[in-house]
């Protein structure tokens, strides 16, 4: 089982930042171990995925301020909590599923992109966040009523209709096309 003491290199010079770069094809999952809060209680640590390729990866042991995917194909990465936003950036065919926790997630510039919306962030009155800029094939995976066994899955609509006329505010909406 790999770890991330010893298959990753750390750059210290930032610091609380795990960076994991340029994985290519790991046979085993790559582990990244989160640090406990310090302590004032705070959870200062940040993961940065980065240029890697059919890989999975799994952030485990605590909650992270951030998360953010970026230039990787094929990944899937498996998380517990993130407090502030998971980002995926130029990334395609990746999925990533948050287990416990996580209010919004951004995407730009991507393809073939699948969220995993973890159970406690989206039931019991609460909302998840997902904000999309120029990406295609986004899908939400989440359960949609508490409880149930099967996830429902939808699509993040990759269009937007702006209609603008002279002496009138512009009126922009979300096109979703006609399935049939």
């Amino acid at each position: 089982q790999l770890t991330f003491t010893e298959n990753m290199s750390l750059d210290t010079s930032k610091k609380d930042k795990i960076f994991a770069d340029k994985y290519d094809s790991a046979a085993e999952p790559v582990i990244i171990e989160i640090p406990a809060a310090g302590e004032d209680g705070k959870h200062l640590t940040g993961v940065f995925i980065g240029s890697s390729k059919n890989t999975t990866f799994i952030i485990q042991g605590g909650k992270m301020k951030n998360l953010t995917i970026q230039g990787c194909t094929g990944c899937g990465i498996v998380f517990e909590d993130c407090i502030t936003v998971c980002e995926v950036i130029s990334s395609k065919k990746c999925q990533i599923q948050a287990k416990t926790t996580c209010g919004t997630f951004t995407i730009d510039k991507s393809e073939g992109v699948t969220f995993y919306l973890p159970d406690a962030s989206i039931n019991g009155g609460n909302i998840v966040k997902v904000v999309s800029s120029l990406s295609t094939g986004t899908n939400c995976c989440y359960t949609d009523v508490a409880g149930a066994e099967d996830q429902v899955e939808k699509a993040i609509p990759d269009q937007i209709e702006s209609v603008f006329a002279a002496g009138a505010v512009p009126v922009h909406g979300v096109v979703i096309p006609d399935a049939e």
